[in-house]
């Protein structure tokens, strides 16, 4: 069991405080909540609201989350402190026991809850991490009718560029593992995969590896500058565009946007002088921008390249239309 005061001290820490500390800056304060970008998705308007008044008073309403979905994903459209950390740690591909949650949850917030929680169960039962999906294998050197979807809406015809980087990952589901599927696969740096089926994106973890982000060497040995995507497919993009398919200098693919973070300690590591950023053009790719400041590099901020679209890859899908409509006038 868990003390029920150590629950209700995580439910009445400040919301706002800990997303400020997570790097998610308060976009308005009301009289009635605090309103921020929400931590759960990309979006152009914030809809993330911190309600302030009673009987609501700390909880979390992610409107933009209701609007789209009605939370048909089973995740929460809105709650206390502890479901904004299940969530919170669902987007980084971890689905943990509730005393670990707590756990962990006092950690982010300097709140000691070690010793009042019970672990009578096993160390394998209680602390555990459970990936919701099961890794099979891996490999290069494929084709499928996948590659040929995603190569028309993504516009990118230099199919060599798809096979280079990507991987054709099999995945089951614990409740139904002798049912595989796959999908493309873009590895990260513990060698998790980042997936894409024809409809759908997941995490698929290799020996408990965690969502992070990925770090492609470059051609260059030694090499003092950072290209930084946020997504694989804008990488991707990127390189279709150059006509080429590695890069001289070293490239991270962030695989979300709240990982900018995780990357300070490389940097500084690595000794890189320059950072090119190529982020999302939105409260998000702000986030991340902001988060890379904190390790005093030079940056180079590139998102005016496709200025009045998401990603790079929508400027380079919207180029691509525009130029087959003009040639069918």
């Amino acid at each position: 069991m868990i003390d029920r005061e150590i629950l209700e001290q995580i439910n009445n820490t400040n919301l706002s405080d800990i997303l400020q500390k997570l790097g998610y800056s308060l976009v308005a304060e009301k009289p009635a909540f605090d309103l921020f970008y929400s931590p759960f998705r990309n979006e152009k308007d914030p809809s993330f609201r911190v309600q302030k008044k009673h009987p609501y008073t700390n909880m979390w309403v992610d409107f933009g989350h209701l609007a789209v979905a009605i939370n048909q994903s089973g995740s929460h459209a809105k709650g206390n402190v502890i479901q904004f950390f299940q969530e919170y740690f669902a987007l980084q591909g971890k689905n943990l026991k509730f005393p670990e949650l707590v756990k962990s949850i006092g950690d982010y917030i300097n709140l000691n809850v070690i010793k009042k929680v019970d672990f009578t169960k096993t160390k394998k039962e209680s602390l555990s991490v459970e990936p919701n999906i099961i890794f099979k294998r891996a490999h290069k050197n494929f084709y499928s009718p996948l590659i040929s979807y995603y190569t028309d809406i993504r516009k990118l015809t230099n199919q060599g560029v798809i096979f280079k980087n990507l991987y054709q990952v099999h995945f089951s589901f614990p409740d139904n593992p002798q049912n595989e599927y796959w999908g493309l696969g873009f590895k990260n740096k513990d060698g998790g995969f980042e997936v894409r089926t024809r409809d759908k994106q997941y995490y698929v973890p290799v020996n408990n590896s965690e969502k992070t982000f990925s770090l492609i060497k470059g051609k260059e040995q030694n090499s003092d500058s950072l290209i930084v995507f946020e997504g694989f497919f804008d990488y991707l993009t990127y390189l279709h565009v150059k006509r080429i398919d590695a890069l001289s200098s070293d490239v991270v693919v962030l695989n979300h946007a709240l990982f900018a973070n995780k990357i300070l300690s490389t940097i500084e590591k690595k000794g890189y002088k320059t950072l090119h950023f190529f982020g999302d053009n939105d409260g998000r790719g702000e986030q991340s921008l902001r988060m890379l400041k904190e390790s005093n590099i030079e940056i180079k901020d590139h998102r005016k390249m496709y200025k009045g679209v998401k990603d790079l890859n929508d400027w380079w899908v919207d180029k691509m239309e525009k130029n087959h409509s003009i040639k069918h006038e």
